[in-house]
């Protein structure tokens, strides 16, 4: 049953009016004006309780959003101050904790953002042009690759900014925006770069190749998986690495190249993992499912979403799992897969969701090239 937010789970919406433990119901009104005014304000809670998003709790706690802005639909980013940046309008905003606009930039083209070590936010173009904006919200450069850009920037402990591009080439930008050196691989780059160390990363390419590269510009170790590769890698503490395939492969491989162990999952993998200390390993599908595989490439659990799954999985620090789906809601989980909440958003989830440094998480739901609706981003205590 739908409440506002805030309502405890003994309380419910009714025309006789509204009971909870302790409290008794209000006395019987007899004037017409009076009934038409209480069911006018509980005709507006109830749809207050279904624009709020707290639509189904597993264990009678939902999240609770704080704030929300519109936005284009894509994938925010965080600083270190929890500042969040998100594309709205073709143009960066930079909202503060509380969801105040700080600054909003110059119109770029592009959609998801990256935040780097020293504050400044990158943008990648599907125009081939990468951004980079400074704490200011101005634009510090413009680096033109000439070819689409959809691989999102990151940057090393060294400052090199690197990315993919779709003409089979990563690159590597000084943090002034000169080019530092382009590395030829056999496919198009659409996955960003996930450093591990100091100075290297792992990336993909649509050929269906892994690279293990150094932050100067060099190929360690390849290999070949199955399929094309669209999303990051991820790197466990023990420094092993995750990654899927759109063939539906799912991987784990040593730091010298190795392949551990494969899961083959009901569709193609277009989303990063992510790991827990236990050594477990979480990844969505295309199938609609979010699987939980233990260390050893076994089946712990999956959740069925009610649609397809390719918004990164999050783990909280109060042992949840978040995620989006395409279905538009927004999905947290207990660790053994049960449900805790889900909350119906503005439309379909493709953005990974962040957590600032107090719990608060970001998602947008809706907007993107993809979908005709408008985007909001949430901020939800979870």
């Amino acid at each position: 049953m739908l409440r506002p937010l805030g309502a405890p789970a003994s309380c419910w919406l009714c025309l006789g009016g509204c009971r909870t433990a302790g409290r008794p119901a209000p006395a019987a009104v007899h004037s017409g004006r009076r009934e038409a005014e209480l069911i006018s304000r509980r005709t507006f809670l109830i749809l207050a309780a279904v624009v709020s998003l707290t639509v189904a709790c597993g264990s009678g706690h939902c999240g609770r959003i704080l704030w929300k802005h519109r936005c284009d639909g894509y994938t925010p980013a965080l600083d270190s101050h929890d500042n969040t940046y998100v594309l709205s309008g073709s143009c960066v905003h930079c909202l503060d904790a509380s969801g105040s606009l700080i600054w909003a930039s110059p119109r770029v083209e592009g959609f998801d953002v990256s935040v780097g070590h020293d504050g400044t936010c990158y943008v990648a173009g599907y125009n081939g042009v990468v951004t980079a904006i400074d704490s200011a919200g101005t634009i510090k450069w413009q680096y033109d690759t000439g070819t689409a850009v959809y691989s999102l920037p990151h940057d090393s402990s060294s400052g090199t900014i690197v990315f993919g591009c779709s003409d089979n080439h990563v690159y590597g930008v000084s943090g002034t925006g000169n080019l530092l050196w382009t590395l030829p691989v056999k496919g198009e780059v659409k996955a960003p770069p996930f450093f591990m160390g100091k100075d290297q990363f792992v990336i993909g390419d649509k050929a269906g190749f892994l690279y293990l590269c150094t932050a100067s510009g060099s190929i360690v170790w390849s290999i070949r998986t199955s399929g094309p590769i669209s999303a990051a890698a991820t790197i466990s503490p023990d420094g092993m690495i995750f990654v899927g395939n759109q063939d539906g492969e799912f991987y784990k491989v040593s730091s010298s190249g190795s392949v551990v162990w494969t899961y083959k999952a009901g569709d193609g993998i277009h989303c990063q993992a992510r790991t827990d200390a236990t050594g477990r390993v979480y990844f969505g599908c295309l199938d609609g499912c979010v699987y939980a595989l233990d260390s050893a490439g076994a089946l712990d659990w999956k959740f069925a979403a009610g649609d397809k799954v390719v918004s990164t999985p999050l783990l909280t620090g109060g042992n949840l799992l978040l995620f989006g789906s395409v279905d538009g809601y927004q999905y947290a989980l207990n660790l053994d897969g049960t449900l805790k909440w889900r909350m119906k958003s503005a439309g379909p989830i493709i953005s990974h969701s962040i957590i600032d440094s107090t719990g608060i998480v970001r998602f947008t739901g809706g907007g993107s090239a993809l979908f005709e609706n408008a985007g909001v981003l949430y901020a939800v205590a979870p």
